[in-house]
């Protein structure tokens, strides 16, 4: 960030990153995140994960989800995010609809709300205390946060733990993604918000997939670090068939499916899926070192 000369630019610099650090601070809390829980991850995959990956891809297929499986709130928040004239009161109806997703807004908006005088208590007061695009982005985040259901895997406690942190990085891709996508003109922050919080939903579908061959019998229990290396080898797959499926706009299905293409051939989201992949290698690197190994070199590359 630039800063202007002096102690003076460096005080300023200094107050504004912590407000900023403040306000991710917030935004994390009003969805219930928090630090990852698997810490360090050493993931080589083996024969036995590939032959599991391939039976949770067999099944995935055998179940493709209809599209009344993606929350319905959320589709159309996505399509309203991605809109450049968002109606207000449409996005507004649309949040109170869903408890959840009103909550964390709510608690978002009076988390900044909390140094000034007064609490927020609709969700139109929320607009004006943090701006339409951050209620839009948190109401979008909420209700995708079902499918990242840790309810999905009760049967099954060992795979628990997993969902906040596929959650956890879908949130943190969509944000750092919209934050690079600012001043360019192939890609606009609500394209890449969206693209980078739906990138990765191959993880989520797959970890049903998943949770259902290990209650059954068909697969062993096995411990988070091994269930995320599963995972990570039929997830864009998995993704790519789960968002066609769920009608997801075209330009998102592309991100889905070319995220980890060194270069894309050009279309109308070759930039986002390329500001996706330095965003979620990123946060890999910080949250989960090892999980994905091309991860540095994805980093490094987009």
């Amino acid at each position: 960030m630039a800063r202007g000369a002096g102690a003076g630019g460096d005080a300023d610099g200094a107050r504004g990153d912590a407000d900023r650090a403040r306000g991710d601070a917030d935004y994390a809390a009003a969805l219930g995140l928090g630090p990852s829980a698997l810490g360090r991850l050493d993931l080589p995959a083996d024969g036995e994960e590939t032959a599991a990956a391939r039976l949770l891809r067999f099944h995935f297929l055998a179940n493709r989800p209809a599209p009344a499986a993606f929350p319905r709130v959320a589709l159309r928040l996505l399509e309203l995010v991605l809109d450049e004239e968002v109606d207000v009161g449409e996005l507004c109806r649309l949040v109170e609809l869903d408890l959840a997703v009103a909550g964390a807004v709510l608690a978002r908006a009076n988390a900044a709300a909390g140094r000034a005088l007064d609490a927020v208590e609709t969700v139109r007061h929320a607009v004006t205390r943090v701006g339409l695009s951050e209620v839009a982005r948190v109401a979008a985040s909420a209700a995708l946060g079902a499918l990242y259901d840790e309810q999905a895997s009760r049967a099954f406690g060992a795979h628990r733990a997993l969902w906040p942190v596929l959650f956890q990085h879908a949130v943190v891709s969509g944000r750092l993604t919209a934050e690079l996508a600012r001043g360019r003109r192939d890609a606009t922050p609500e394209l890449a918000f969206m693209a980078g919080l739906l990138h990765d939903v191959g993880l989520a579908v797959g970890m049903r997939s998943l949770t259902a061959l290990t209650v059954d019998g068909t697969l062993p229990a096995r411990e988070p670090a091994s269930a995320l290396r599963v995972l990570l080898q039929v997830h864009v797959e998995l993704g790519v068939e789960a968002a066609r499926a769920w009608r997801l706009p075209a330009r998102l299905v592309e991100v889905v499916e070319r995220h980890h293409e060194e270069a894309p051939a050009p279309g109308p989201s070759a930039a986002a899926a390329q500001l996706v992949r330095v965003a979620s290698a990123l946060d890999l690197l910080q949250v989960l070192p090892g999980a994905s190994p091309g991860a540095a070199r994805e980093a490094v590359q987009a």
